[in-house]
């Protein structure tokens, strides 16, 4: 078993293996193989940059897929361990047993432990990089090289942060942002305001410049994050506050240590509360937190201010990421921080505390003398990194099934430009196993073979994907209508992930056609087997029906072949301001390139029956066509002086019929 499960872990596996893509020039860095044809679609989760470079550098070594992949994580874990006792020991100067303490408390956190299964958590690594490159900055002359190129050193790390993972990237922003005000609202409360108008002038008079330019670089860095992101935040809207409000965590979530924690297993479910691991499981154990008052209280002089603000950031910025019944802090934090919309699971929040708690933890033991003082100290610390014992199991991700389909997958057919992916339903109805399981594989299997997929799952999801649950007659429907939306009709083929084989024919096999039914036009009450589909052109449902918008609207239909033909009734009432009458065109689109043209006629005022005939030559062949409504001159209720609606209607249809001849 390997580190992760079904769902994120293959994910970040398959965005893993697009970096190494992109590194030996087979693809561009923005574009995965999923979502196919969309653009940009790294934009729709996280990056994985991080992950990625040091996957590759495993491969170099020679390692598989997956060893490389497990070999990526250790290299990871000592990034941080070294990363931390650099900030300790080299740039803040603390004595090495410090260094080494707060080096592994941070390696081996109980929190890091328990999300091990969600890699683009694990890049808080990173923080103690940008935090040492920012001091030494700071503290270098500004007419000096070594000041900028520190400033960009940072700049640089931050921007790889973003890249990776925006959770812990922007965390780390908010807090900064919490800790500087904590420490201005002291030093105004203690009447020390002419110390903070000081450092004001101090900043923005001699080392103006170097401030400016460490500005311009963090932009810089993040221009590649802005480009994929900004576009995709844009078309998603990012999350709503509603879908947020369920990941905040439970006032006691910053010191759930989880059930399988050596020490404290169990202790909240023993309490009477939910003790279950989850997304929102990021608590850190008592021992750290007892330390980091001590250190906080070890300090002295302007540094004592730093260790307050830095301790009262944590509070602050825990209690923003929690709920007390309905009220939360983050409705605040969602509505005027810029980011917070792009952040779902905000408990996560107490991840990146370790940080700064272990930051603090550090200064207790290094500021502490010999004696009983330092003796009780040296105790707890060592408690503290026992505390961090964690036998919770964080490897679900079967290693051999994915070997299996990757290496048995032989290869497609000449003509398949992309492919969809064919799964078997779970043993019981299962949610999440109908949104991830066929599609993170199918995200894998693109990167493996290079041949771009139409499957995924991410975050957030091109506007017109609906393939959850990829099995069954409604799936292969809606494949249908996806490949005629997106012209990739006699371009798609399938890959069954039980047999591990490419499929010959395409999203008609296994799906029964049809020569009978009368519905009225509401897709979301058809039945699930029928092989009718909305590609374009259509607006939301209403009472009663549909309206067309825009001057064509399509519906997909898989017909039974037939010697006689069809009629095909649409009740359809026209869209009349009063003015003219709708002038309608329709048309019978054979997915093999014929096109027969239907109907033409100008409609008359009030409810009437379209009445389509399809002549038997067109059914030739058990293939999906699509019917093709074009109307000349669609108006829209605002032109026409009726509404504000903006919607250009062609007609409301409330029912169909189809039956042979």
């Amino acid at each position: 078993m390997l580190s992760g499960d079904e769902r994120d872990g293959v994910i970040e596996t398959a965005l893993t293996a697009h970096w190494e893509q992109v590194f030996i020039g087979k693809e561009s860095w923005n574009q995965p193989n999923y979502f196919f044809p969309y653009r940009d679609t790294l934009g729709y989760n996280d990056g994985y940059l991080l992950n990625g470079i040091l996957f590759h550098i495993m491969r170099l070594t020679g390692l598989p897929l997956f060893l490389a992949r497990e070999g990526g994580f250790a290299l990871e874990r000592a990034i941080g361990f070294l990363g931390f006792w650099w900030l300790t020991r080299h740039v803040m100067g603390m004595r090495p047993i410090a260094a080494i303490f707060g080096a592994t408390l941070f390696t081996v956190s109980n929190s890091l432990v328990i999300q091990a299964g969600h890699a683009q958590l694990l890049d808080l690594i990173l923080a103690p990089w940008l935090i040492g490159a920012l001091i030494r900055s700071a503290y270098q002359d500004p007419s000096k090289l070594q000041a900028y190129c520190w400033a960009g050193a940072a700049a640089a790390v931050y921007g790889l942060w973003l890249m990776s993972g925006f959770y812990m990237a922007w965390f780390a922003f908010y807090f900064g942002l919490i800790m500087s005000g904590v420490m201005a609202a002291v030093l105004i409360v203690n009447g020390k305001t002419k110390q903070v108008w000081r450092q004001v002038r101090y900043w923005s008079g001699h080392k103006v410049f170097l401030l400016f330019t460490t500005l311009v670089m963090f932009l810089i860095s993040a221009i590649p994050f802005l480009i994929v992101y900004l576009p995709k935040l844009h078309e998603s809207g990012g999350h709503m506050y509603t879908d947020v409000v369920q990941y905040l965590g439970p006032w006691y979530e910053g010191v759930d240590t989880g059930a399988g924690n050596l020490f404290y297993g169990g202790l909240i479910g023993r309490l009477g509360l939910d003790g279950e691991i989850s997304e929102t499981t990021c608590g850190t154990t008592p021992g750290v937190w007892l330390l980091a008052i001590v250190g906080m209280l070890c300090l002295a002089g302007s540094y004592r201010l730093i260790g307050v603000a830095a301790f009262c950031a944590v509070i602050l910025a825990g209690l923003s990421s929690i709920h007390i019944g309905t009220y939360s802090l983050w409705h605040v934090v969602f509505r005027w921080i810029p980011g917070a919309h792009g952040l779902r699971t905000v408990s996560r929040m107490w991840l990146f505390l370790i940080f700064p708690l272990v930051m603090l933890a550090s200064v207790a033991v290094d500021r502490v003398d010999k004696g009983r003082k330092g003796f009780a100290i040296g105790a707890l610390a060592l408690f503290a990194i026992l505390e961090q014992v964690n036998t919770s199991r964080t490897q679900f991700l079967e290693h051999a099934r994915l070997e299996a389909m990757l290496s048995g997958s032989g290869s497609p057919a000449a003509f398949c430009r992309a492919f969809f992916v064919l799964d078997q339903p779970p043993p019981a109805p299962d949610r999440l196993y109908d949104y991830y399981h066929g599609h993170t594989q199918a995200m894998l299997l693109s990167e493996i073979t290079g041949l771009p997929t139409i499957s995924g799952f991410s975050t957030f999801n091109p506007p017109d994907w609906d393939f959850r649950a990829p099995y069954g007659p409604a799936y292969l429907i809606k494949v249908a209508a996806y490949a005629v939306r997106h012209q990739l009709i006699g371009k798609l083929c399938g890959f069954d992930l039980q047999a591990h084989k490419w499929l010959e024919n395409s999203f008609e096999s296994g799906l029964p056609p049809t020569a009978r039914f009368a519905l009225p036009f509401d897709p979301d009450a058809w039945p699930k087997d029928l092989p009718l589909a909305l590609i374009s052109g259509w607006s939301g449902q209403e009472p009663g029906g549909r309206w067309t918008d825009g001057r064509d609207a399509q519906l997909l239909l898989l017909l039974r072949q037939s010697a006689s033909g069809y009629h095909i009734n649409l009740n359809a009432v026209p869209f009349d301001p009063g003015k003219y009458r709708q002038s309608i065109s329709i048309s019978w689109d054979s997915l093999d390139g014929r096109t027969y043209l239907l109907n033409k006629e100008s409609l008359s005022p009030g409810r009437q029956k379209l009445k389509i005939t399809v002549p038997a030559e067109a059914t030739t062949s058990d293939k999906f066509a699509v019917l093709h409504l074009h109307f000349d001159a669609p108006i829209s209720p605002d032109s026409a002086g009726v509404s504000h609606d903006r919607r250009k209607l062609g007609v409301f249809v409330s029912s169909i019929e189809v039956k042979e001849m």
